[in-house]
């Protein structure tokens, strides 16, 4: 920004009195035959050309101030003061007019700078002036050296001018230009919608489903196709053939094949509370395991580790028994085996769907039926032949169900002595061959080693709730 004062002060003072006294006149002029305008030039980068602004009819003109504005990224203006006369050399008053405070800078990326000029002594241009032009500033630009070719407009606004009756109306300026040859010419409009289209849709493909050397192309069409898009100088003709060869890596992209996802599966089981119950952990797709680590977790209040058996026809079995898992009551236990020995090539590996090994775990005797124990899966590493390991999922979680105790009167075997059972008791009645054991010690409500009618009724009244316990033998 360039911000100069004039080195004398009666200048200044010419002008501010000039403009001053404008303000306090009631007098107007109202002449909008008297147009300021800018010429109009041609030059090269990094030419230096003056453009004049001047009034076409400076009759009765004593002072003037506007404001010159232009592209700041396509020329400039220089501040130097190389004669210390108080003005840029930039600006250039000619004879009769004296320059006041002179103020430039950018806003919002185009240049400007303020003028003030005032003829001496504060006298307006004599009547014999009238129909005479009267320049009031020549302005040296710079024209920079990356500037296209074309014309830029040199504009005027922020018109002031008084007379030595009050203010001059001044008509619409006529702004100037500067018209640069030589240089490079603009690009040439260029529409690159359809590659961003395609550069977008090309990003979200997801590589593990195509195979490796037709992904390899996509990747190196889409890295080209990103630099001409990104290319401001990219011709039309480079954009299309960046699309058609985006396109064609596309086209060419191929399935990988489709590989089913190793899991780790924890099965389920069921038992009354204090029985044991097992629970088998396998694998599903398996292709080539030598070995695996699986830990799972468990919650030892509701279930207590007994034992565990290899379900495979060979291995070594790892494993350290329950630890605390650092969750309250949560235990986990850590299961590693070799199934094949490192580098043996002749070895049989694990593949497909298959059991690895049973869990047995007791029930805890005040475990209540119904009640669904969580056997989760915490991590799961398999290894192949050469020592390779990866990490696996698991399938879901194991779930032990707590079955109901028996309760006496419970043919049904669901928990509670209802209708269901009293219907139960007078079928066992008409077809006592169809009787178990297990009913019969439920259903013999007087002890007598039979069902009979006797038991029906007992168990009859407490469905019905006419009684609240079976009478004791």
């Amino acid at each position: 920004m360039v911000n100069n004062k004039v080195s004398k002060k009666a200048l200044s003072y010419v002008v501010m009195v000039s403009m001053l006294f404008a303000l306090f006149t009631f007098a107007v002029s109202a002449s909008t035959d008297q147009i300021l305008s800018g010429s109009t030039v041609l030059g090269t980068p990094g030419e230096n050309l003056t453009v004049e602004f001047s009034l076409n009819d400076g009759v009765d003109l004593s002072a003037i101030s506007f404001r010159i504005g232009f592209d700041s990224e396509a020329f400039s203006v220089s501040d130097e003061d190389l004669d210390f006369d108080g003005s840029p050399d930039s600006i250039i008053t000619p004879s009769g007019l004296n320059m006041g405070n002179i103020t430039s800078g950018i806003f919002n990326e185009q240049g400007y700078i303020n003028i003030a000029a005032a003829r001496s002594g504060g006298n307006p241009v004599p009547e014999g002036a009238a129909g005479l032009k009267v320049s009031i500033v020549n302005v040296v630009f710079n024209i920079k050296g990356e500037v296209y070719n074309g014309t830029y407009p040199i504009t005027i606004s922020n018109i002031y001018a008084a007379g030595y009756d009050g203010e001059i109306i001044i008509g619409e300026p006529v702004g100037g230009s500067i018209t640069v040859t030589g240089g490079e010419d603009p690009p040439t409009g260029v529409d690159k919608a359809a590659l961003a289209e395609k550069i977008s849709y090309a990003g979200e493909l997801n590589e593990a489903d195509y195979t490796a050397a037709t992904w390899a192309d996509l990747v190196t069409a889409l890295a080209a196709a990103n630099d001409v898009n990104d290319d401001a100088d990219a011709t039309q003709q480079e954009v299309n053939d960046a699309l058609a060869a985006l396109q064609t890596a596309i086209d060419d992209l191929e399935d990988a094949p489709v590989v089913e996802e190793t899991t780790i599966v924890i099965g389920s089981d069921s038992a009354k509370a204090g029985e044991d119950v097992d629970v088998t952990i396998g694998i599903n797709n398996a292709d080539g395991v030598a070995g695996y680590d699986i830990t799972v977790k468990y919650d030892s209040t509701l279930l207590t580790y007994k034992d565990i058996s290899n379900e495979l026809d060979k291995g070594t079995f790892t494993d350290d028994g329950p630890v605390p898992s650092g969750d309250g009551n949560v235990k986990q236990l850590n299961i590693s085996m070799v199934y094949a020995e490192q580098g043996d090539a002749d070895a049989s590996l694990i593949n497909g769907d298959v059991d690895l090994f049973t869990l047995v775990f007791t029930i805890a005797a005040d475990a209540q039926g119904s009640d669904v124990i969580t056997i989760t899966g915490i991590s799961a590493e398999i290894s192949d032949i050469d020592g390779v390991t990866a990490a696996i999922g698991f399938d879901g979680t194991g779930n032990v169900e707590v079955l109901p105790t028996d309760v006496k009167g419970d043919i049904s075997d669901d928990g509670i002595v209802d209708v269901n059972d009293v219907r139960a008791v007078l079928l066992s009645l008409a077809n006592p061959s169809a009787v178990t054991q297990d009913q019969l010690d439920s259903a013999d409500i007087n002890s007598n080693g039979r069902l009979d009618i006797g038991d029906a009724v007992l168990i009859f009244r407490f469905a019905l709730g006419a009684i609240t316990e079976f009478p004791t033998p």
